[in-house]
């Protein structure tokens, strides 16, 4: 990567390291760790003009959720409803592409507002 122009690294983080979710301590424990290693390398690594940034997805139409916990989640969700992959991507995308070249250390959030919401 330190050959590379534009050189960017995107982690995916989750709203458990925005908030706690409890009964998930490791997923938590581990997405606040990945949390703080993109901190860290986005210092280390500028220097070397290479970009660390992390996407904060919320719920999303995968495996990860079955059916009846997608349903539930949506039914309390602000837009009415649970993100889609894509989504997630497309924010990806944004952050790797050349219209994102002065972000480095940044969080982008990508849950539909629910990080937002009390409870």
């Amino acid at each position: 990567l330190r050959d590379a122009e534009g050189a960017a690294i995107v982690n995916t983080c989750s709203t458990g390291a925005i908030r706690p979710f409890p009964n998930h301590s490791a997923y938590g424990s581990s997405k606040w760790a990945l949390r703080g290693l993109t901190q860290v390398a986005a210092v280390e690594l500028a220097p070397a003009g290479i970009r660390v940034n992390a996407v904060f997805p919320g719920p999303v139409e995968t495996l990860m959720l079955d059916d009846t916990t997608q349903t539930r989640l949506a039914a309390h969700a602000l837009m009415g409803r649970i993100g889609k992959p894509m989504e997630i991507a497309d924010a990806v995308a944004f952050l790797v592409s050349e219209h994102a070249t002065f972000i480095t250390g940044s969080e982008l959030i990508v849950d539909g507002g629910q990080s937002l919401q009390i409870g």
